[in-house]
């Protein structure tokens, strides 16, 4: 993917996932909004290249899906990457916005998947893991757990 940092492209080729990279805010921060922007449906852009925050219910969310199923859970990783970077001398006001934004972007994707109304067994299309807790398939490879919100792959 063009637009995405260089610091997240090697983080994916890596075997090692569990170590956070240690990135210049500035520059990092930077091309993570960039690539940010660029990973949107275009609906979420205003024509002043500000976010839209009113979704509407028939907006669709599955361009974020592009590049495999984990694209939201690395956008969640490569920014905590930023914020780690931060110092209280240099805090960053685009940071906090983008960690305020992909808050949202996750509240209103949660808000399109969640059941409506009382729990009913599966009715709802929801279904149940041997542990009891219930999902909603996101698309062929992923689940969300509807009680913690918490991606799970499916073999």
């Amino acid at each position: 993917m063009a637009l995405r940092p260089d610091e997240v492209a090697e983080w994916i080729k890596s075997k090692k996932k569990d170590s956070p990279r240690v990135v210049n805010p500035d520059t990092y921060g930077l091309s993570f909004m960039t690539w940010w922007i660029a990973i949107q449906p275009k609906w979420r852009l205003a024509d002043d290249s500000t976010f839209n925050y009113v979704a509407l219910v028939n907006e669709d969310w599955h361009v974020l899906h592009k590049g495999g199923s984990a694209r939201l859970y690395t956008v969640v990783i490569v920014l905590s990457w930023w914020v780690m970077a931060l110092t209280p001398e240099a805090p960053s006001f685009q940071a906090w916005t983008a960690v305020h934004d992909i808050q949202w972007v996750i509240d209103e994707i949660y808000k399109k998947i969640k059941p409506q109304g009382k729990k009913r067994g599966c009715e709802d299309g929801g279904q149940v893991t041997e542990k009891g807790k219930r999902y909603v398939l996101f698309d062929d490879t992923i689940f969300i757990s509807l009680k913690l919100g918490h991606r799970h792959h499916v073999d």
